[in-house]
């Protein structure tokens, strides 16, 4: 049998809020907030890769859209709530 994760979120400061499919391209979209009043480093893990986010400001609420790029890697660019990009 295989076992896997599809995504991993630290610090526990992180509240995962969603993680479902992007409605207008390709790809998922992920949100998350802190919940700590000092910035916060998220750490990533989708589908076994490390990806890079930035640093979040005091409980901020952000959205981000993963997808595959042509190589099969995952990238991560910031979206807005209605998953337009910014």
């Amino acid at each position: 049998a295989r076992t896997g994760s599809l995504l991993s979120l630290a610090p526990d400061s992180l509240r995962l809020l969603a993680l479902k499919p992007a409605e207008a391209q390709a790809g998922w979209i992920l949100r998350i907030q802190s919940t700590v009043s000092e910035p916060v480093s998220p750490v990533v893990t989708w589908l076994g890769q490390s990806l890079s986010l930035p640093v979040l400001a005091p409980f901020d609420l952000v959205t981000f859209l993963l997808a595959a790029n042509e190589q099969g890697n995952w990238t991560v660019r910031p979206c807005s709530l209605m998953e337009s990009e910014v």
